[in-house]
């Protein structure tokens, strides 16, 4: 908050709209030269966007675990045995019963240079969620859940926000043992490490629980629920979604198996706005959408299309074809342009989002 009033951030919608051109466009992509820049872009938009918050703070862990596929994937590619030249040199092979080669062998720059671009796109994709879920706080997101889901996602919203407070109170549970002299040797030891952490959980649960119920949460009228009729119709879409997908897996493409699997999608969904209104459920702090968050989103699709049109078009070479025999990758301006369609938050000047404290946050 500054100035006496408070700036709101991006709809979480909004942000599910950027995650999904995002994604989209990592996974179009292989050719380092749109590959390491994209990753500046969602390095930009963490830090322009990010929450004050525990559950803020794992995009670091998100990029270390991105970083770690990236170097096994480069070095599990080169020890397959490509014999492509230029070979770099050989590896010692590891033969299965019957002289097959499964690891080593002469490893070739060509065959770490698509490792290399592979473990890229995933490092991207992780980064890629890793931002979202630094940007968004669960409980905002978790409002856009259904008013029939709700009490699954009254569960969800009360697990995310006691993992944080549960691991910031082990940490402190630790820290005043350790100042006491208390150190872990056996079993019973844990016993003055785990009864103030409990202790801590059953009053966070109580004051939860008392906070809820003097604002109302959940409460509906009388006589709302789920009909009978909304819950057959989306029993009987489910299982059509299901043989409709079943029969796409086989490899059965012909008209009736999507006609089953896009009724039973749309018999689903309107079992589900159904079941929404006649639950009645109160929401707490209605979300709104703005004209910023139509342009993230407009934006994000827009790089998306952008992308997506270049790799079907043939237009810079996005997912570098001559990786294997260690041609240098082509390069276009027209999607690396609409790359920083995904740097819209930071254009528009996103602002962090204010910790709740049914996310795991506390008041700034």
């Amino acid at each position: 908050m500054t100035g006496g009033r408070a700036v709101a951030p991006l709809h979480p919608l909004a942000w599910l709209v950027w995650l999904v051109g995002a994604a989209g466009v990592a996974g179009a992509l292989g050719n380092p030269l749109y590959q390491l820049p994209l990753l500046g872009v969602l390095a930009a938009v963490y830090l322009a966007g990010h929450a004050d918050a525990p559950w803020a703070r794992a995009f670091p862990l998100f990029l270390r675990l991105g970083v770690i596929v990236l170097v096994l994937r480069t070095i599990l590619a080169g020890a397959g045995g490509d014999a492509t030249p230029p070979v770099l040199f050989r590896l010692p092979q590891l033969r299965l019963p019957g002289g097959v080669a499964a690891l080593g062998g002469p490893v070739s720059a060509g065959a770490l240079a698509s490792g290399f671009r592979n473990g890229l796109t995933v490092l991207l994709l992780v980064a890629a969620f890793g931002a979202f879920n630094a940007c968004v706080s669960p409980s905002r997101l978790l409002r856009l859940v259904p008013g029939f889901l709700f009490e699954a996602g009254l569960v969800v919203t009360v697990a995310l926000a006691f993992v944080p407070q549960t691991v910031i109170g082990l940490s402190r549970t630790l820290e005043a043992q350790r100042l006491r002299g208390h150190r872990l040797r056996r079993l019973r030891d844990l016993g003055p490490l785990l009864l103030p952490l409990l202790a801590g959980g059953l009053e966070r649960a109580l004051t939860l629980a008392e906070a809820m119920e003097a604002r109302g949460y959940g409460r509906h009228r009388p006589g709302a629920g789920q009909g009978r009729g909304a819950a057959v119709l989306g029993l009987a879409g489910l299982v059509a979604a299901v043989l409709g997908g079943f029969a796409l897996l086989a490899g059965n493409a012909a008209w009736s198996a999507r006609a089953l699997l896009g009724i039973g999608a749309v018999a689903v969904a309107a079992a589900s706005a159904a079941s929404s209104r006649r639950s009645g459920r109160t929401r707490h702090r209605q979300e709104r959408w703005r004209r910023v968050d139509s342009a993230v989103a407009v934006a994000a699709v827009a790089a998306l299309g952008v992308v997506v049109a270049a790799r079907l078009a043939g237009i810079g070479d996005l997912g570098w074809t001559g990786a294997a025999q260690l041609a240098a990758p082509g390069f276009a301006w027209l999607p690396a342009l609409g790359l920083f369609g995904l740097a819209a938050p930071v254009a528009v000047g996103a602002p962090r989002v204010v910790p709740d404290p049914v996310a795991g946050g506390g008041p700034r």
